[in-house]
């Protein structure tokens, strides 16, 4: 095996293969062997079959896994011996010129990392945030905290916003139901937003027991396919409407939160160090940004297209799991 590397570009390399024919084809014969010891074919009894019939069957895989491997390996070796940082795979090519009967030729396509130059930061400025805690923080800390515990009560009331409202509803979509277009007994937070606004909307004024009809009109994005940029007729009734409770901030909302001594003021304590907390490690990121861009600023480097394809893929797979999460 030859083997021979060429700078295509400043981080693109290529490494040229050349593999003596008859050292794969020794390889390819071995494994065929290896193969009919064990091969099970109508009529031949096990280690009995004909090379060829063997050959017809397997050749094609077995000299592909043939070539892969020695790829890798000659590669690799190649790559240890020259102590070369490797971005991202290597892409394995057949050369154009490769008609010899005598040698197999492939080219390695593949990318390195950059050697980072560093500039002067002697002119760089960091600023460091600044930012306290008071009461006020305190507060509306604590009000997320109730609002988050909120619990219903029946209401024998028209719904208004931040209701909790029980409803039966069908939509009809071109005269037609569809699916996820009816539902008994949803619960739903008038203003929350996990309906479609109009839908919320609708429902403003209805009290237990009353029905009503209405059409939507979904944007051409919308994220339900079947019913995006069309319009939909809904008949919906309200069976309950609970308006929102929020604890009072006493002994027992405070030990639901974790104090075990039931006091505000230890309350108060506990949230003025959660906030401290986060507000520092907020404080820490905003400094390394400005510390990374700094160093960005002041660097000369290119980077491996390798490395950004994969970080892009990597990003969308992110990206979907989480809508497939949600």
């Amino acid at each position: 095996m030859q083997a021979e590397v060429q700078q295509a570009s400043p981080l693109e390399r290529k490494l040229d293969f050349s593999f003596p024919s008859a050292e794969i084809e020794a390889q390819v014969e071995t494994k065929l062997k290896q193969i009919a010891r064990t091969a099970k074919f109508a009529g031949f009894r096990p280690g009995k079959v004909p090379m060829k019939i063997v050959a017809q069957q397997y050749g094609g895989q077995v000299r592909q896994e043939v070539m892969s491997d020695s790829l890798q390996r000659a590669f690799t070796d190649k790559v240890k011996e020259q102590e070369i940082r490797i971005a991202g795979y290597p892409r394995f090519e057949p050369k154009e010129s490769a008609e010899s009967d005598s040698n197999f030729e492939f080219t390695a396509v593949y990318e390195v990392y950059p050697e980072v130059i560093v500039g002067s930061l002697a002119d760089k400025a960091i600023n460091r945030p600044i930012a306290s805690i008071g009461d006020a923080e305190i507060d509306k800390t604590i009000e997320v905290l109730r609002k988050q515990r909120v619990h219903y009560h029946e209401a024998k009331r028209a719904a208004q916003s931040d209701d909790q409202v029980d409803i039966d509803y069908d939509g009809l979509l071109d005269g037609k139901p569809f699916d996820s277009g009816h539902a008994k007994g949803a619960l739903a937070v008038i203003g929350e937003g996990r309906l479609h606004a109009n839908f919320e909307n609708s429902l403003l004024g209805m009290s237990a027991g009353e029905t009503k009809a209405f059409e939507i009109a979904f944007a051409a994005d919308y994220h339900g396919a079947a019913v995006a940029g069309k319009t939909v007729s809904f008949t919906a009734k309200v069976n309950k409407v609970s308006a929102p409770h929020l604890p009072e901030i006493n002994t027992a909302f405070v030990e639901a939160l974790g104090v075990k001594s039931g006091k505000i003021d230890d309350l108060r304590i506990d949230v003025k160090a959660n906030l401290e907390r986060e507000m520092k490690r907020r404080m820490q990121a905003k400094m390394k940004e400005q510390v990374m861009q700094a160093l960005l600023d002041s660097s000369k480097l290119d980077v491996p297209r390798s490395l950004v394809e994969m970080e892009t893929r990597r990003l969308q797979q992110n990206a979907m799991k989480d809508l497939q999460s949600r």
